[in-house]
């Protein structure tokens, strides 16, 4: 009987777990199982070897990879694996641009032990099957937003809500990254998702930001501005509230965010903050920090008079910036001012792109607005367990806080 490789379910979000099985192979049969995605022309790959149990079945939650992208059981293993194939330009990362449409993976199997990281291979195949995975729920809107200063893109679930708000901002990769603003709102939460940087009309560079903009984005008029869009669609909108003064990288939930001033000059009320950081040379790129400087409190964020509760995920094994010594630096500032309201989780292993669970671990890539190979840092298993677990926490975490005497509010992200 042929072999047949089983994906379920074949359509599903890209924070769902899949089930790869593969059948009637023979006992103890030696298989390779191959992932294959080409996104915005960019191909990117991983496999996996397997040992057939007595009944010819290989399955993926059950039995380990002897070898490959992976080793050990890892569910998901095919997918947290995929780099960039050979033979394609330097620096690539696998960034959604295109939520509205999804990612589409082909799922191989082939007889024998094969290295098949490479685009032209020719091992004969003995099982296909291709699956879907999304970022944009069915149902979830879009609509872009264009009022006073503020550039951006509100997502909106499905149903007439309340819903609980949440801004989302990234760092200063530059231009609208969307993806994981859509799967916060496929999975419930109003999500306007904020670019501060290198889109349409904003600043091109860092030096021209004015922090001004994100109080305009938590203000009254662009509230009103969204409400009276989501009546149009017969939604109900949460009240928007500023839950802290954290700017730029996140004020509710910060993922592996600076705790400092960095990486350029900004402008508040037109006085300028300098920033601090020096760049680093690794052999995979360059990252922000030197390890080895003393965090002053001067250069630190004045979180202590934040009101809001702070969820900080925290990457162990950054290379970008000094996650775990700039949270310790400000936490530590916290409580000496006798505020003790945050939760600090450390995940050792993790590098700096703490993205949606199963997304692929990526070590370095280009960084078009600093114009450099950047080292992200990250160890493959305890990096998806990080990505797996923070992203269970952040939505609990949001769910906990953004609501107060059954009225919903909002967050930063």
């Amino acid at each position: 009987m042929k072999a047949i490789i089983q994906a379920i379910p074949q359509k599903a979000l890209v924070d769902d777990v899949v089930k790869i099985v593969v059948n009637h192979l023979n006992p103890n049969q030696q298989v390779t199982v191959g992932a294959h995605l080409q996104e915005d022309k960019i191909k990117f790959g991983s496999y996996a070897h397997f040992k057939a149990d007595g009944n010819g079945l290989v399955d993926l939650s059950l039995h380990p990879s002897m070898g490959g992208s992976y080793t050990d059981v890892m569910p998901m293993g095919l997918f947290c694996s995929l780099v960039p194939m050979p033979g394609q330009k330097k620096g690539l990362r696998l960034i959604k641009k295109d939520v509205t449409t999804p990612l589409t993976f082909e799922l191989s199997v082939y007889d024998g032990i094969h290295h098949i990281d490479d685009i032209d291979h020719t091992t004969p195949m003995l099982a296909f099957t291709s699956i879907e995975r999304s970022y944009l729920a069915k149902g979830v809107s879009v609509q872009e937003i264009n009022h006073g200063n503020i550039r951006g893109r509100l997502f909106l679930p499905e149903g007439t809500g309340p819903f609980p708000g949440v801004i989302d901002m990234f760092g200063n990769v530059g231009n609208i990254v969307t993806f994981r603003s859509a799967l916060l709102a496929s999975r419930g939460f109003a999500t306007l998702c904020l670019p501060y940087i290198h889109y349409k009309d904003l600043p091109k560079k860092l030096d021209g930001i004015r922090l001004e903009y994100f109080e305009e984005a938590v203000d009254g008029q662009l509230v009103i501005h969204c409400i009276e869009n989501g009546h149009r669609n017969n939604r109900r909108f949460s009240r928007w509230e500023m839950c802290t003064i954290k700017a730029v990288f996140a004020s509710m939930t910060s993922i592996h965010g600076s705790i400092s001033y960095t990486m350029g000059i900004s402008l508040f009320l037109n006085r300028r903050i300098l920033n601090t950081y020096e760049l680093k040379h690794h052999p995979e790129g360059v990252s922000f920090l030197e390890f080895t400087e003393d965090i002053h409190d001067h250069n630190l964020i004045a979180l202590e008079r934040a009101q809001a509760e702070i969820l900080f995920i925290v990457s162990g094994d950054d290379k970008s910036v000094m996650s775990v010594k700039e949270t310790t630096a400000v936490t530590d500032r916290m409580k000496r001012h006798g505020k003790h309201n945050y939760e600090m989780c450390v995940y050792p292993g993790a590098g700096h792109l703490v993205e949606p669970p199963y997304s692929p671990l990526c070590t370095a890539s280009y960084h078009a607005t600093m114009g450099l190979q950047m080292a992200w840092g990250g160890e493959l298993k305890a990096h998806s367990f990080a990505q797996e677990n923070s992203w269970r926490k952040i939505q609990q975490f949001l769910r906990k806080n953004l609501q107060q005497d059954g009225v919903q509010i909002s967050s930063m992200l």
